[in-house]
């Protein structure tokens, strides 16, 4: 799963302005209804920013959970194997009880700890089955973390929520349903300057369907159809050894995807926002 360590698309400088320019201005909303937001709107830039690596990161975790099917480790030394190399204090455990595998990870490094944990069940006919062949459904589950260490300097901490069903792998199209959330705390220092943005990305997908390669099986997670709903709590405290500031928003995300492309409408404030994204290509 890819990660970023600063929230992308904007100066830093003029994130640190515009936080404080915030603060004490309501936004107008329109009794008539929603009224079109600006492509240039800075809190809109950087919410479209935090969408698209969600978009981006998605794809890979839709993968993630079909390579279980092929890769899943059945031992500890399996899951050394995969996730190593390991350091004196890390931790790697995996484990088959009550029809799920479990893998758990655990890294400790200088600049970041990380951890996660998968459970995973296969199931044919309705019938839990230890390995996937045959298998016509599949029930992944993961717990993510990554927690910077160095909290005196600009971080980021990330968490991630999984839980996904895989239904119809017993045909050339898979049918996805579940929660995919991911939480960012982004914290920015520089002097007497600080900032903590926090995005809590609370998201549902709807019959999202991915394709079987003739070749490869189920090796993309690229989505040709489907709808994710998403709801972004987004938060900001910053002070600047002078002044301090708040700043709340929620904006809800209707996600349309078709053949790997996302047409992605927002709205916050009684103010919409409409755009496309391709998030991958379909091989």
């Amino acid at each position: 799963m890819r990660t970023k360590s600063i929230l992308p698309g904007i100066g830093l400088l003029l994130l640190v302005a515009f936080v404080f320019v915030w603060v004490g201005c309501s936004d107008d909303e329109s009794p008539s209804g929603p009224t079109q937001g600006s492509e240039t709107d800075t809190q809109f830039l950087l919410i479209q920013d935090q969408i698209n690596e969600y978009l981006d990161s998605t794809q890979a975790v839709l993968t993630l959970g079909l390579e279980n099917i092929v890769q899943l480790p059945t031992d500890t030394e399996e899951v050394v194997n995969i996730h190593g190399p390991m350091g004196p204090n890390d931790t790697a455990l995996y484990s088959y009880a009550n029809g799920w595998h479990v893998v758990y990870i655990a890294k400790y490094a200088t600049n970041f700890n990380f951890s996660f944990r998968d459970s995973i069940q296969f199931k044919n006919g309705d019938v839990i089955v230890e390995t996937p062949d045959p298998l016509d459904y599949l029930h992944f589950i993961q717990h993510w973390n990554l927690a910077s260490n160095l909290t005196d300097q600009t971080h980021t901490d990330l968490t991630r929520y999984i839980n996904l069903v895989y239904d119809n792998l017993d045909t050339d199209t898979a049918t996805i349903d579940g929660t995919n959330n991911a939480d960012v705390e982004w914290n920015y220092i520089n002097g007497d300057t600080t900032i903590t943005a926090t995005f809590d990305m609370n998201a549902t997908a709807t019959d999202v369907n991915v394709v079987r390669s003739n070749l490869y099986g189920w090796v993309s997670g690229c989505p040709c159809s489907g709808e994710i709903d998403m709801t972004i709590n987004e938060a900001y405290s910053a002070d600047d050894g002078t002044n301090q500031a708040s700043f709340n928003r929620t904006w809800t995300v209707t996600i349309e995807l078709d053949d790997g492309v996302a047409t992605v409408d927002i709205l916050s404030n009684n103010v919409t926002w409409h755009y496309t994204y391709t998030m991958c290509l379909i091989s």
